[in-house]
């Protein structure tokens, strides 16, 4: 029938809302009304936080049914006059006409990311989603609806790189930022064949005798005209790229090789941590890769270290007990990193078959400053040597926080007070005998001694 044909013209038959056809009509209407009189209008680009999750873990009819619900979600708090539509897969527009002020957009977003809070219940089963919001608006953004909806969208990822789940309004600087963003990911996609990636090393010293027990390989890209670039900036972009798996290979097998080398040379009890990044340890065959890269490589899987930030270990806890169980089966250490900054469950921890804890550089920054990080950190440590676990500090800058973990037995330090990380060539220069002296007189202190 005429009602079938407009329907499926103009709406999104999944969750009921317009289509983008439909948006795109509605949008020039609303945009040519705003001028002829002088009113304001608001742009919401909305994209869905951890949805390819839910897809990956409950399956498809799941996100259906996630989609659904959010597309509700999105309608609770706006005005009759207003409209919400689907774009794409989890993407989503709310338009907000004759608006007074900014205000009015920043409320509606707010209301959003707090509906969003409540967990999705799918057959039974909780799934936690948040949203990444970009705000546009006219006239300050853009006249025409192409140039509004770019911006909109370029403030969306701006909010989702900078920590996902908030909301931002669209800034001209933010081009700037986008250009740069897609520059890197054009030449990181070459960068590993042309050698650009390259890894560093930090030690991590024994809290009493000074020895280096091992190190942690960190990640640089030497970018020929940029210079060093942090993988703080670059990680994200690889894993929204899709080119994190040969990124992390990458390190992994450089970071085993020089291990081994190490070994030759007599250093022969030097332990190595590699990092994992987030969208590395979701792909389902990680533990398979690691394994097949062990079989290849000459080294003893038992002095590899694999350090998760505690947010991947929460993200998914069922499937990441599970993988971590096989990890330990290959007779590699677990350590978790950052740990205090996240929201794990204390009793979840206590299932996980972790070897260390790393006490995270945010704690040991304020140890002199803040009462309450010191007394973050010293029941950290306390809990991890309950739980059996070693003990990391990670950030270690001065005498006064050294001496805070050498009180409290932390097994190990590791920070610019002993040193910064290290190409391969300057990291092996710690191992020598001479380096370890100029601490030595710290070392022999009485009440230092471990008892």
């Amino acid at each position: 029938s005429a009602d079938d044909l407009f329907f499926m013209a103009n709406f999104d038959p999944l969750t009921q809302l317009a289509n983008r056809a439909m948006f795109h009509n509605h949008f020039k209407k609303a945009l040519s009304n705003a001028s002829r009189y002088g009113t304001k209008l608001a742009l919401l680009f909305i994209d869905l936080d951890k949805f390819k999750q839910v897809n990956d873990t409950l399956g498809h009819d799941a996100g259906d049914e996630v989609l659904k619900q959010s597309a509700q979600r999105l309608a609770n708090p706006i005005r009759g006059t207003d409209m919400v539509a689907r774009l794409a897969g989890d993407e989503f527009v709310v338009l907000l006409e004759n608006i007074d002020s900014l205000r009015h957009a920043e409320v509606i977003a707010r209301r959003i990311q707090q509906d969003f809070q409540r967990e999705f219940f799918v057959n039974g089963q909780a799934a936690s989603i948040g949203t990444s919001i970009g705000i546009s608006t006219y006239p300050h953004d853009g006249l025409d609806a192409d140039t509004l909806l770019k911006n909109a969208d370029i403030a969306m990822y701006h909010a989702k790189s900078h920590g996902r789940n908030s909301f931002h309004f669209y800034d001209k600087a933010m081009n700037n930022e986008v250009e740069r963003r897609n520059l890197l990911e054009q030449e990181l996609r070459q960068a590993v064949v042309r050698q650009q990636i390259i890894v560093y090393y930090q030690p991590k010293v024994d809290t009493f005798t000074f020895e280096v027990r091992g190190f942690e390989a960190l990640v640089r890209w030497q970018h020929p005209d940029l210079g060093l670039i942090s993988p703080a900036e670059f990680i994200p972009i690889a894993e929204d790229a899709g080119i994190i798996k040969d990124i992390g290979l990458f390190v992994f097998t450089t970071a085993c090789e020089q291990l081994h080398a190490w070994h030759k040379k007599g250093f022969d009890q030097l332990h190595m941590a590699i990092n994992v990044s987030a969208r590395e340890f979701q792909l389902s065959d990680y533990p398979i890769v690691i394994a097949h890269l062990l079989a290849e490589l000459e080294v003893d899987p038992k002095f590899i270290e694999l350090e998760l930030t505690e947010s991947i270990v929460m993200e998914n806890p069922q499937k990441t007990l599970m993988m971590l169980n096989v990890i330990k089966k290959l007779n590699l250490s677990l350590a978790i990193d950052d740990f205090g900054t996240g929201y794990s469950s204390l009793s979840y921890l206590t299932r996980l078959p972790l070897d260390i804890l790393k006490v995270d550089k945010a704690f040991v920054r304020e140890l002199s400053t803040n009462k309450n990080a010191a007394a973050v950190a010293a029941a950290i440590v306390s809990m991890a040597h309950d739980l059996n676990l070693k003990v990391v500090a990670e950030g270690v800058e001065t005498q006064q926080q050294l001496e805070f973990f050498m009180v409290r037995e932390c097994e190990l330090i590791q920070g610019f007070y002993f040193s910064k990380p290290l190409p391969s060539h300057e990291a092996e220069k710690v191992l020598e005998p001479q380096w370890r002296k100029q601490f030595e007189k710290m070392a022999s202190t009485p009440k230092f001694i471990r008892h």
